[in-house]
């Protein structure tokens, strides 16, 4: 937790994890995550540089190498900058006359206690997800992938100094893919001699990151999720390229028992909570995986980085028309804002909810498709060159001959019969629960189960297993 008194003279206390160091130069002290984020000593040299040269100037270059803060007690300054891509989400809160920031929300929500939110709530409920700037939890915010924070002389400003959609220009195409290749090798080489895994489903992000990764080690380990042998499909094709690419495969096998006894707990341990209901599965594969390898990659960011997935989502938003004061707002959403919500809002909630299923498994996930400079070089790809991942596939002509442009994807790794199963077990504790009665009333909560809305009972069903972990009141807003 990093406290920043607002007074005149600047000055914080800082008790974040060891996944922090510091590094002093010239009166101003620089904080960086490591390993989540990607921010290395070399980067907090180059960071600190920019700073001395061109003062707050700076910001969007200090954005684009990670999530960082500055305290600069010559000018009695403190700068918290978030990165560009969202791999560590930034909280805030007030609380008197200090400013409480931290990586986990968990943090300031056992400092503060703040209640749930009645107007982020029924955002959740409608679409899944807390858009914006603001969290689940009243009066504590989060900033945005490219924001900042600068506290001086008693005074909380904010900003956006840079985002994924904020960079877009005519580039070659030939520099986009020697930019991408750089970007990918690069995060490659951070893994340095330590033995990773891929997280194979058999289609071509996957199966993309086990070629790169192929080239560097000679074993490497996949895995794939078997959920009651639901998604067939998949894994027959991963069991066909890991034999092309003679992988050590394995295939985790998931019970509905197994899944029903991680769904609690991976719920709980989550800060927002988010509507991914792979969560339990990735929970119990990580503590499988963390016996064999360190690191294993996952193709999560592919879509939504080199893809055209960010395109589909207005759907989604559009749920929030039902909520007052959101209908004309919802409907007047152009592809532009669709996109900077989703990449800025949606995407970091799953990215966080990814990384917290790694706690305590001895294994972590490495995002390839998110490294930080292949996310600055996708804001630049033009929008036809996100169409079926083309600009990617050109990096890999190999894989293009054995995987085709268009796959049938497989609706999710969960079969039907276990959310229905879900439902039915948590009728009562719905109409029981007291946040929920509050917020969406009994007859909703009885509309939905009726109706079999299983999308809306999920949400629900969600919010109330991580809100009883945290026994959460209700805001009086």
């Amino acid at each position: 937790m990093l406290k920043i008194l607002l007074d005149e003279k600047v000055s914080l206390t800082s008790s974040w994890a060891d996944g922090l160091w510091m590094a002093v130069e010239e009166g101003a002290g620089l904080a960086g995550f490591d390993e989540r984020a990607f921010l290395t000593q070399p980067a907090a040299g180059e960071v600190l540089q920019a700073y001395h040269h061109r003062g707050l100037n700076a910001l969007p270059d200090m954005c684009a190498r990670g999530a960082i803060v500055l305290c600069d007690e010559t000018r009695g300054r403190v700068i918290i900058a978030a990165d560009v891509a969202g791999h560590s989400t930034l909280y805030y809160a007030m609380a008197g006359g200090l400013l409480l920031v931290s990586p986990s929300l968990k943090e300031i929500d056992v400092q503060l206690r703040p209640a749930v939110d009645a107007r982020s709530l029924a955002v959740y409920l409608a679409c899944g997800f807390v858009y914006g700037q603001e969290t689940i939890l009243e009066g504590v915010y989060k900033i945005p992938p490219g924001g900042y924070l600068i506290v001086e002389k008693g005074r909380l400003r904010r900003g956006v100094a840079s985002h994924l959609k904020s960079r877009a220009g005519r580039v070659p195409q030939q520099r986009l893919l020697w930019l991408l290749r750089e970007g990918l090798d690069r995060c490659f080489s951070r893994l340095g001699h330590h033995p990773a895994g891929v997280m194979l489903s058999g289609g071509f992000d996957s199966s993309f990151l086990c070629a790169l990764l192929r080239r560097r080690q000679g074993r490497v380990n996949t895995y794939t999720v078997n959920m009651m042998g639901y998604n067939g499909r998949t894994l027959r094709q991963a069991e066909k390229m890991s034999g092309l690419m003679r992988t050590q495969h394995a295939q985790i096998d998931v019970t509905a028992r197994d899944y029903f006894h991680y769904f609690k707990e991976a719920f709980s341990i989550i800060d927002e909570p988010v509507l991914d209901m792979d969560l339990p599965l990735i929970r119990l594969a990580m503590l499988r995986i963390g016996r064999d390898v360190p690191y294993v990659l996952h193709g999560f960011g592919s879509d939504e980085v080199v893809g055209e997935r960010v395109l589909r989502f207005g759907k989604t938003l559009k749920d929030l028309s039902v909520l007052p004061g959101h209908k004309h707002w919802a409907r007047r959403l152009s592809a532009r804002d669709v996109g900077r919500i989703f990449l800025e809002t949606k995407v970091p909630q799953e990215l966080r909810a990814h990384y917290t299923m790694c706690t305590n498994t001895r294994a972590c996930f490495v995002f390839p498709f998110f490294e930080q400079d292949v996310v600055r070089v996708a804001a630049q790809m033009p929008v036809h060159g996100k169409k079926d991942k083309m600009l990617l596939r050109r990096l890999s002509p190999g894989l293009n001959r054995i995987l085709p442009v268009r796959q049938r994807s497989e609706t999710g790794q969960m079969p039907p019969v276990v959310k229905d199963i879900l439902v039915e077990a948590h009728q009562a504790a719905l109409l029981r629960d007291g946040i929920l009665l509050a917020m969406a009333g009994k007859a909703s909560i009885r509309g939905a189960l009726d109706r079999k809305d299983r999308e809306a009972a999920l949400r629900m069903i969600v919010f109330m297993v991580w809100a009883t972990a945290r026994s959460r009141p209700l805001s009086s807003g």
